[in-house]
């Protein structure tokens, strides 16, 4: 969700089919922005994560209904500097 660069340096590494041993880097920094995001999320935007979660539940083959709930735990995730936007 707040992690664009961290996952896109990683995937073109992959892409690249570099070395898993020599992608460390880009996978511990993809790893570490993903873990800060979560914890962040919980911390800050707990019930829209459980909204949007059981949407998905309730709703398995038609995520597109769960749309407006995603665009708001980004909103929030945005609003509370969460992933690499803290970096900025």
């Amino acid at each position: 969700m707040c992690c664009n660069k961290a996952m896109a340096d990683y995937t073109e590494g992959k892409r690249q089919k570099v070395h898993p041993g020599k992608l460390a880097t880009e996978r511990e920094a993809l790893e570490s922005c993903t873990a800060h995001t979560y914890a962040g999320v919980r911390a800050n935007c707990a019930e829209m994560m459980d909204s949007y979660q059981q949407c998905l539940l309730d709703n398995p083959r038609k995520w597109k209904v769960c749309n407006g709930l995603r665009d708001s735990l980004d909103t929030c995730a945005i609003q509370n500097k969460l992933g690499e936007i803290a970096k900025m």
